[in-house]
């Protein structure tokens, strides 16, 4: 009988064996080596992200946001600034791998699917469209197999690498002395894929989009528009006293967003504050940032 982890590695490179049975045979091999950090994973693949809580990076399908014209039918969302479409054109598949067989079927890859956001969410889009229906994101079965294709991957690559720290095991055991070395190493997904992870909390139902931490919005994004704010604050009417408060709530939204943990109250506080100045001032190009403020807003409120 050939070892597990050479059967792994065969199935591995067989697109016939599906990755949910591969997957249950991995688990098979991290829980006779005693290795958790591995069987964590395979358990959130096979049982799909609750939560959305750490949603790995490659599970992360991009696509158009798209509403339904009763005149039209389905048809793309313009938004105003590249920020925010590229912020709302994506979002996690946080389900079992098992439901993204089955949605991934044998449909061609140009075939499309349409993922709901969570309907809080939802509805802020929609007041902010003026639209009476729901936007949706529309994305290519494509993205579905990406996601599929890197877990066997990643699992490939994890039993390459425990034959070459010589566990093998014999049939389905493994000797004391592979369990042993199984537990000298540290078996990090990311060593597998590079970086997987992608912190996320879930803002959606069956498919939804995501956000940042704990936050419920995407911080390098919010960065992205402290450091336009900035560049843009001196060219405006705002009077000195108010430019030396909005320089502050700058720095304080910076210093949150190094936090693990970014506190929603202080985002909230400091971006209110912002709208307040920024509304304040005689024109300027950085007026044109409200409506990203905005948006942000009723993301932590959603």
């Amino acid at each position: 009988m050939d070892s597990l982890v050479h059967e792994l590695q065969k199935e591995a490179l067989d697109p016939n064996v599906k990755v949910s049975d591969l997957l249950r045979k991995a688990l098979v091999v991290s829980k006779k080596l005693g290795i958790s950090e591995i069987e964590a994973w395979i358990n959130k693949e096979l049982n799909g992200y609750e939560g959305g809580k750490d949603t790995p990076e490659y599970r992360l399908a991009y696509g158009r946001v798209m509403v339904d014209d009763p005149h039209r039918g389905m048809v793309p969302v313009i938004f105003k600034h590249q920020e925010q479409d590229e912020r709302l054109s994506k979002m996690p598949l946080i389900n079992a791998v098992a439901y993204l067989e089955h949605l991934y079927g044998d449909g061609s890859s140009d075939s499309t699917i349409l993922l709901s956001y969570l309907p809080k969410f939802g509805q802020k889009l929609m007041e902010s469209m003026g639209s009476r229906v729901p936007p949706v994101l529309q994305v290519q079965l494509s993205e579905v197999y990406k996601v599929l294709d890197a877990i066997r991957n990643i699992i490939l690559n994890w039993a390459l690498k425990l034959e070459e720290d010589g566990i093998l095991g014999d049939g389905m055991a493994f000797s004391q002395e592979e369990k042993e070395t199984a537990n000298g190493v540290s078996y990090n997904i990311n060593n597998f894929y590079g970086d997987v992870t992608h912190s996320q909390v879930q803002q959606g139902s069956n498919h939804s989009t995501q956000s940042q931490d704990n936050t419920g919005v995407d911080i390098d994004s919010l960065m992205t528009l402290v450091a336009a704010i900035r560049k843009s604050m001196h060219d405006t009417n705002i009077e000195s006293d108010q430019l030396e408060e909005l320089t502050g709530e700058l720095d304080t939204l910076s210093a949150q967003a190094k936090s693990p943990r970014p506190k929603v109250t202080i985002l909230k506080e400091s971006l209110l504050s912002m709208q307040r100045i920024i509304e304040g001032a005689a024109g300027g190009a950085i007026v044109q940032y409200l409506p990203q403020i905005s948006a942000f807003l009723a993301a932590l409120n959603a």
